[in-house]
């Protein structure tokens, strides 16, 4: 199949599958403001259920082309609180705050000097964030924001781009029935009916009857979709009968109410209606779901048949279907329809009785991915836990306001693993120091979890006084209870904690040699014995018993293996490459930090990639070649802007001790200008990209050729366009001038790897090469280069476009 190509920079927006009718007007509206450098901010405004999201869509697309840095999407929906609206647009942009750093200052440092618009919708629940919005348009001169919001702002700046409702037929229109096709809410109701009923068709016949509809609800787009939807069942006269009887029950309703959102709500109500008991009881427990669910998460909350019953409601367009690029399928519900059901006097006994099963299933998803994080598929684990991160938030808060003080730290100790690992460390903080606070009278087992847990974040972060008081008063608590294995969890996170805070391994090692002993009684298949037997050959190679220690490690790594851990392997491989490193053997350390990589990747434990680059870097350093050390020193500070890690992390000291050397030896080969520059441009590398290249140095190390970019310029806050140095073009292999071919032709890395039959590691590691040998660090460079420098053959039309 020939890819589809996607010109301009990066549009990580979602893709609508059905066209927009009308808002000619309001786009281009919108496009000449956000074309002006002068305009910060425009904020699409409207009643809910004008449709006030898909045209937003449909603008940013509209002008992707011309923010060369990107465009981003932010879903805004299931945020309530004002202080998580800089973490969503952090996780949109993929920002990972750093430490205790607030996301403020990273979101603020990633967009300081790039081209970028960002598309913020459904602000309107939480518009006391709006002067964070204001900040960061303040300190980022580049950036532009596109709003939905049923408010304005109201903040320096803005525009407001007010959405009426589709226009309706005029009395003329009737009588000529090409110009009511043309009429958009006319239009809507046929697109949306013979997706419904194939056989529909607007006649002379029924134009008058289907004008009428459209006018009963206002030609609101929400509103006009659920009534089309109707036709399945129904004709058009019946239709319009049902809108009749519901919009005459509404004159006497409440007066405080905007008469668009009454419309909308009868609209809703009168498809509520029509609903069977068991069909209405599921739309109602729906409500309680934050974000989206999944088919599972509904059978949990709800009984009978639930797959044929939420057929019948995104039938109905009360719940959406939304198929995922994995091929899963989630359900969710649109803001406005969810409001009508949390808002019913008649469901409010289904939303309370579905928010106990709700908190329930969220606390056993949690649970089974926290354990799966050090099983075979921590990648899914954790992806699960990122889908599911807003019904989570939920159940936490359920837990504490009907004061399940247990329920409440068990599910904050297991979201644990996905703060640390996924960069969220500074929300996951304050959650588990609430929950410990609130439970202070809780079990001894749920509280010695959170603490152990809590330790693990505020370790992360550099508070490691607090760390230690945690771990020291979690053995304290475990060890009045009769579970070893908790003990066994806690006592191995103390020791960590002891070891990376301290260093006194003459503490570290009875504390792992009991934790080993108490686990493996516990259950023998336990997933920390890989861990605490790799933890335990570490602490005692620091003490002199090397050859002891390293035989521990590998026996870890032997265990590991043959249960598929993947977090335990990639660990055990980077500390084995240490101890390599130290002996001497570079090749083999090398080899090591190569497969460490490839596995950090392919499992999702991008934080562990900061050890093998700092090992790298060293072994740069050692083989003469500062340039290449300098800027593997700045890929490791952007895994931990991405990441969200502090600035040291489990063992560092001795990767640091590596690090710190390397940086001293070539800043002084180098000078001040040129190191920075070198680190800058490692810096500048997402995540993947960092890693990719990372794997292509090591393999470079171990093949004996020579590795490392060629001189980069300093960056400046917004770069000029230019044609960046270069080295000869014949150093590129037949398959990277394929791949820098079809960059420049922009097309993206999943395309380009259909076109090639590769995957999509195999194009990120040709593309990292690529930037290596051409001494770039961006697509736009690389394309220049190329273009400039007649690197590529004959840039002639695509002949798959």
């Amino acid at each position: 199949m020939t890819p589809t190509r996607m010109p301009g920079p990066i549009v990580e927006i979602p893709f609508a599958r059905t066209p927009l009718v009308g808002r000619i007007a309001e786009r281009e509206t919108a496009r000449t403001l956000l074309l002006d450098d002068a305009v910060p901010i425009v904020t699409i405004t409207g009643p809910g259920g004008v449709g006030k999201t898909r045209l937003a869509l449909a603008i940013a697309r509209d002008v992707a082309s011309s923010f060369v840095d990107g465009t981003y999407f932010v879903d805004l929906t299931p945020v309530r609180e004002r202080a998580l609206v800089l973490p969503a647009i952090a996780q949109a942009l993929g920002v990972r705050p750093r430490g205790d750093h607030a996301p403020t200052v990273a979101v603020m440092a990633f967009l300081k000097a790039r081209q970028t618009l960002l598309v913020l919708d459904n602000f309107e629940q939480i518009l006391p964030a709006a002067p964070e919005i204001a900040v960061l348009l303040a300190s980022c001169p580049a950036l532009q924001v596109l709003a939905t919001s049923r408010a304005p702002l109201r903040i320096r700046g803005e525009h407001l781009l007010p959405v009426p409702p589709l226009p309706l037929p005029v009395a003329d229109d009737i009588v000529d029935i090409d110009v009511l096709r043309q009429t958009d809410a006319v239009a809507l109701f046929a697109q949306r009916a013979r997706a419904t009923n194939p056989q529909f068709a607007l006649t002379e016949s029924n134009a008058a009857t289907v004008t009428d509809i459209c006018r009963r609800v206002d030609g609101l787009p929400l509103a006009i979709e659920l009534a089309a939807a109707r036709l399945r069942h129904l004709s058009v006269e019946e239709l319009l009968i049902g809108l009749a009887r519901r919009l005459g029950v509404l004159i006497g309703g409440e007066r405080d109410a905007p008469v668009r959102q009454r419309t909308l709500r009868d609209a809703i109500a009168w498809s509520y209606d029509l609903l069977a008991i068991d069909e209405r009881t599921l739309f109602g427990r729906c409500a309680v779901f934050v974000g989206g669910f999944d088919l599972d998460a509904a059978s949990a909350v709800a009984a009978g048949n639930v797959s044929a019953l939420l057929g019948t409601l995104v039938d109905h367009n009360l719940v959406q279907r939304h198929e995922r690029r994995d091929g899963t399928v989630r359900f969710g519900l649109l803001e406005t329809v969810r409001e009508f059901a949390l808002e019913h006097p008649a469901l409010s006994g289904e939303l309370a009785a579905a928010q106990s099963a709700h908190a329930a299933y969220f606390l056993s998803l949690a649970a089974r991915a926290a354990i799966d994080v050090y099983m075979s598929n921590p990648r899914r684990a954790l992806d699960d836990l990122e889908v599911e991160y807003p019904n989570c938030r939920a159940a936490l808060g359920f837990f504490a306001a009907s004061r399940d003080a247990d329920s409440e730290l068990w599910l904050a100790s297991w979201m644990a693993e996905f703060w640390q690992n996924r960069g969220r460390l500074v929300e996951g903080i304050p959650y588990l120091s609430d929950a410990l606070e609130r439970g202070q009278n809780a079990a001894p087992l749920p509280r010695a979890k959170a603490m152990i847990d809590l330790s693990l974040l505020v370790r992360e972060v550099g508070d490691c006084g607090r760390a230690l008081d945690l771990a020291a008063e979690a053995e304290r608590l475990a060890r009045t209870g009769s579970d070893e294995g908790r003990l066994a969890q806690v006592l191995f996170v103390r020791a960590w904690t002891i070891g990376s805070c301290l260093q006194v391994w003459s503490d570290v090692v009875p504390l792992l040699e009991e934790a080993l002993d108490r686990d493996t009684a516990a259950d023998p298949e336990s997933p920390l014995r890989p861990a605490t037997l790799a933890d335990l050959g570490w602490a005692l190679t620091r003490l002199g018993e090397v050859a002891r220690g390293r035989r521990m490690i590998e026996e870890a790594m032997s265990v590991a293996r043959a249960s598929n851990r993947g977090f335990s392997v990639t660990k055990n491989l980077t500390t084995l490459g240490l101890l390599d490193q130290e002996a001497g053997d570079a090749l083999v350390a090398a080899d090591r930090y190569r497969r460490a990589l490839e596995l950090s990747g392919e499992i999702g434990f991008t934080l562990r990639a900061v050890y093998p680059l700092a090992g790298l870097a060293g072994l740069s350093m050692d083989r003469g070649n500062p340039g290449l050390a300098a800027r593997l020193l700045g890929m490791i500070e952007a895994v931990w802007q991405q990441t969200g890690a502090g600035s040291t992390t489990p063992r560092l000291e001795k990767w640091q001790e590596i690090a710190d050397r390397a940086r001293r030896q070539a800043l002084a080969l180098l000078g001040t200008e040129e190191f920075s520059a070198r680190v800058a441009a490692g810096r500048a590398l997402p995540a993947a990209a960092a890693i990719a290249e990372a794997i292509s140095i090591a393999g470079a190390i171990i093949a004996g050729e020579t590795a490392g970019p060629s001189p980069v310029p300093a960056p400046s806050p917004i770069p000029p366009m230019r044609i960046p140095s270069a080295r000869p073009a014949g150093e590129l292999s037949r398959r990277e001038r394929e791949v820098l071919t079809l960059l420049v032709r922009r097309w993206t890395a999943p395309e380009i790897a259909e076109r090639l039959s590769l995957s999509e590691r195999t194009i990120e590691s040709h593309v990292a090469s690529i930037y290596n040998k051409l001494g770039v660090s961006s697509r736009r460079d690389a394309v220049t280069v190329a273009v400039g420098h007649g690197f590529i053959e004959s840039l002639a039309p695509d002949p798959t476009a």
